[in-house]
Order: structure tokens, then C-alpha cells, then sequence
């Protein structure tokens, strides 16, 4: 991470829709661990499940290219690019 710049960590899941998948409203987690546990509890059930870490300056909109941290299931393939 940068100097300055403020992590923002994500957990995004996803259902089932038709042949595809559909996104869930993201979640927001207070820090990694947090969002490592919480992608666990809500990926039952689900499709899939994602947790990712966006370092970035909020109140400007600036951020960097999303980090995965872990992914669980299906999920779409824009996620499964990024890094780890």
C-alpha cells in the first residue's frame, strides 16, 4: 500500500440468475481479517463470494487496482483477474 493512501475492504457476493450470476448489495468489512471471516459466513448459500482490499483516497474517489483476498465458489471472471 502506498504512503497516504486509506485500504477500504469489500465483501461482494453473488447468486444465482438465470444461466449467470447477479451481485448482492457489497459489504463493507473494518479491516482484513474481518472481511476474511465475513466472506466465509456469507458465501453459504450463495453462488460465490469475494473479499477484496481497495487502497485509495476516499473523499477524492482515487483508488488503486482492487486486491483479491480471497475467493469462495462462483464468481465472475473480472474477479478472478485481478490480483491476489
Amino acid at each position: 500500500m502506498s504512503k497516504g493512501l486509506k485500504p477500504t475492504f469489500l465483501v461482494q457476493s453473488f447468486r444465482e440468475k438465470g444461466r449467470g450470476l447477479e451481485a448482492d448489495p457489497p459489504q463493507t468489512a473494518s479491516d482484513e481479517a474481518h472481511a476474511l471471516r465475513k466472506v466465509e459466513r456469507i458465501a453459504m448459500g450463495k453462488a460465490g463470494a469475494v473479499a477484496i482490499r481497495q487502497d485509495g483516497h476516499p473523499g477524492l474517489g482515487e483508488f488503486e487496482e482492487p486486491v483479491v483476498l480471497k475467493v469462495i465458489g462462483r464468481v465472475p471472471p473480472a474477479f478472478r483477474e485481478l490480483p491476489f
